[in-house]
C-alpha cells in the first residue's frame, strides 16, 4: 500500500525533545520521511527510510543538525555551537554509522567548553553507550588526535579513549596547565568526577611518559619520566587545579642536560629534586636540589647542594654548596628583593682544572690560583639591574691568561647603591684598588703594578704606578665615565692631573693635560712634557681607524 501524507513528530528515546514535521511517502513497509524541526533547541533536518514491519524499525538515516548545544542533551557535557551530520543505519538491536562534526565555539575544559573543533568517526550506539573508531580529531588551537573513545552514561557514566596526538597543547585543553606541544600516544578512562590519564609522548626532542589522575581538586601524576637525549629525570608530584596551583614535586635526575632547557653550559647532572610550592599568581618555590659527585658541567666534574624559595625574580633563604673540579663556590642570604644581602666566596686553587666553564673569548691557556670573597645587596626591583651593589675582593697567584701572566694579583672593589629614584648607574659611588707583581706581558715585564679609583664613573679620581727594570711611572686623572652600559659606546674623558716617570728615560708632565677615549678613538690634547732633557708641546695628538692625526 502506498503512503502519502503530512505527520507532526514528537521524538523518544534517541531521539528525544524531537519535535518535526514530516512528509511521508512510499509504501507501507518502507515509509520515507522527509522532516525539519528543532531537537533540544539545535534545528534539525532528517531524511530516513521507516520499516515499520521490520526487525529494525528503520532502514537508514541522515540527519543534520546546527546550533547544537551538548549541555542541552545533559548538563554535565560541556557547551559547544556545533554543526553535526549523522548517517545511520540499525545493526541488531544498535545503530551505527557515520559522524561529522564542526564546533564554532571550541575552548578549554575548565571554560565548560568541548577543546573539539572537528571531528569525524565511525559510530556505534546501543547499550547506553557509543562507541566511536577511526577517530580523527582537530583541536581548538590544540593540536589533532586520531584514535577510538567510547561514552557510556547508564549507571557509572564515563569516557574511554586512545589516542595517537600530534602538536598537542595542554594549555589550550585546561588553562591551569602548562603550554607543550607533545606527539605521541595518550589514553584515558574518565568519569565526571576523576580522570585516569596515561601518555607516551614527546615534545620537540624531550619525552614524557606519565600516570595521573585528575579530579575536581588536584592533578596526581603517580609517576612521570622526562627524557632527553642521554638523560632523564623521574618522579612524582601533584597540581592543586585551584586559584594558587600548588604543587609538590620530588624527582630523580640521571645524566639529565638542563641546557635543552634552559641557557646554560650543557651538563649531565645525577642527584635528587624535592620542590613545593604554587604556579598562581606568581610561581613560587621551596626547593631542595642534590647533585652527586658522578655530574659533569662542559665536561669538569660537579658536585653540590642547593637550597632555598625560588620566584621569577628572586631566591631567598638560600644556600648553596658546590664544587667544581677543585674549586669551592659557597653562597647564603637572598637576592633579588629589596635590602637583600648575598655573601659568596669561590676558592679555585687549579684555574686549569676549570678553565672550560670560563668563557670562550678568554685567551687559553688558563692557569694559576684565585680566591674571592664579597657581598651583593640589593635595592629591589623598582630600580632596575642597577639596583645591585656590594664589595668583593680577590686574590690570585701564579696567573696566566693566553700571553699575559701575573705572580701575585690582588684586588678590591665595591660600588654603591643607586642614588634614591634614579635609575643612573654613573652615579653610584665606587671605590678599586689593584695590586699586580710579575706581570708579564707580550714584549716585556713589569715587576709591580697599583692603581685605584675612587668617585663615581661620573666623575671619579684614578691613579696607576708602573715599576719595571727601565720604567718607575705615576700618574693622576680625574675623569668621568658614560655609557658603561653600552660597550660600542663608552666614553671616557679626563684631565690628566700628574705624569711622572722616573726610569731611564725621565718624564714630567708640567701642567694638566686633557685626555679622551671612546672607542677606536683616542685624543690627547694641551700636553707640556718635559722629557729626556727637552720639552714637548702638545696641541693636539689622535690616534682614529688605525690613523695618527
Amino acid at each position: 500500500l502506498t503512503i502519502a501524507g503530512n505527520a507532526t513528530i514528537a521524538g523518544d528515546e534517541a531521539l528525544a525533545g524531537a519535535r518535526m514535521t514530516a512528509h511521508l511517502g512510499g509504501t507501507v513497509a518502507q515509509i520515507s520521511i522527509v522532516a525539519n524541526g528543532t531537537l533540544r533547541d539545535a534545528a534539525l533536518a532528517l531524511r530516513a527510510t521507516a520499516t515499520p514491519f521490520a526487525e529494525a524499525p528503520f532502514a537508514s538515516a541522515t540527519a543534520d543538525l546546527t546550533g547544537v548545544d551538548a549541555a542541552a542533551f545533559d548538563a554535565s557535557l560541556p557547551h559547544t555551537r556545533a554543526r553535526v551530520r549523522l548517517d545511520a543505519k540499525p545493526e541488531g538491536a544498535a545503530i551505527v554509522g557515520t559522524l561529522k562534526l564542526v564546533n564554532e565555539d571550541a575552548g578549554p575544559i575548565d571554560s565548560e567548553r568541548l577543546p573539539v573543533s572537528e571531528l569525524s568517526a565511525q559510530f556505534r550506539f546501543g547499550d547506553e553507550a557509543l562507541a566511536l573508531n577511526e577517530l580523527d580529531a582537530v583541536l581548538a588551537e590544540a593540536g589533532s588526535a586520531r584514535g577510538t573513545a567510547r561514552l557510556e552514561w547508564g549507571n557509572a557514566r564515563s569516557a574511554r579513549f586512545a589516542l595517537d596526538v600530534q602538536d598537542l597543547n595542554l594549555a589550550k585543553l585546561q588553562t591551569k596547565l602548562a603550554p607543550t606541544r607533545l606527539a605521541g600516544r595518550l589514553s584515558g578512562d574518565a568519569s565526571a568526577d576523576r580522570q585516569v590519564l596515561e601518555g607516551d609522548v614527546r615534545d620537540r626532542d624531550i619525552g614524557l611518559a606519565f600516570n595521573a589522575v585528575v579530579t575536581k581538586e588536584r592533578v596526581d601524576v603517580s609517576q612521570f619520566r622526562a627524557t632527553t637525549p642521554g638523560g632523564s629525570f623521574t618522579g612524582s608530584g601533584k597540581v592543586a587545579l585551584n586559584e594558587t596551583n600548588a604543587f609538590a614535586v620530588q624527582a630523580t635526575m640521571q645524566r639529565l642536560d638542563p641546557s635543552r632547557f634552559v641557557a646554560m653550559p650543557s651538563a649531565s647532572l645525577d642527584g635528587t629534586l624535592r620542590a613545593r610550592g604554587a604556579l598562581r599568581p606568581q610561581w613560587r618555590a621551596d626547593a631542595d636540589v642534590s647533585f652527586a659527585d658522578t655530574s659533569r658541567v662542559e665536561g669538569v666534574p660537579a658536585s653540590g647542594t642547593f637550597k632555598g624559595v625560588v620566584t621569577a625574580s628572586s631566591v631567598r633563604d638560600v644556600t648553596l654548596d658546590l664544587t667544581l673540579a677543585s674549586a669551592k663556590v659557597h653562597a647564603s642570604g637572598a637576592a633579588g628583593g629589596t635590602g637583600d644581602r648575598l655573601a659568596f666566596t669561590v676558592h679555585a686553587p687549579r684555574l686549569e682544572d676549570v678553565s672550560a666553564l670560563i668563557p670562550k673569548a678568554v685567551p687559553r691557556p688558563i692557569a694559576g690560583a684565585v680566591d674571592t670573597d664579597g657581598v651583593a645587596l640589593f635595592a629591589g626591583r623598582t630600580v632596575g639591574s642597577g639596583a645591585i651593589s656590594g664589595e668583593v675582593s680577590l686574590r690570585g697567584r701564579s696567573l696566566r691568561v693566553g700571553s699575559y701572566a701575573a705572580t701575585t694579583l690582588d684586588g678590591r672593589g665595591s660600588i654603591g647603591p643607586p642614588p634614591a629614584g634614579t635609575r643612573n648607574i654613573e652615579q653610584r659611588a665606587l671605590t678599586i684598588e689593584v695590586t699586580a707583581g710579575g706581570v708579564t706581558l707580550p714584549d716585556r715585564v713589569i715587576d709591580a703594578v697599583h692603581a685605584t679609583a675612587t668617585g663615581t664613573l661620573a666623575q671619579h679620581h684614578a691613579t696607576l704606578a708602573v715599576r719595571a727594570t727601565d720604567i718607575d711611572a705615576t700618574l693622576a686623572a680625574s675623569g668621568s665615565l658614560a655609557n658603561v652600559d653600552k660597550p660600542s659606546a663608552v666614553a671616557w674623558n679626563c684631565t690628566l692631573t700628574a705624569f711622572d716617570n722616573r726610569g731611564a728615560v725621565p718624564i714630567h708632565l708640567r701642567a694638566p693635560a686633557s685626555l679622551a677615549y671612546r672607542a677606536d678613538f683616542v685624543r690627547l690634547g694641551d700636553a707640556h712634557i718635559d722629557v729626556a732633557g727637552g720639552r714637548v708641546d702638545v696641541v693636539e695628538l689622535g690616534w682614529q681607524s688605525g690613523r695618527v692625526t
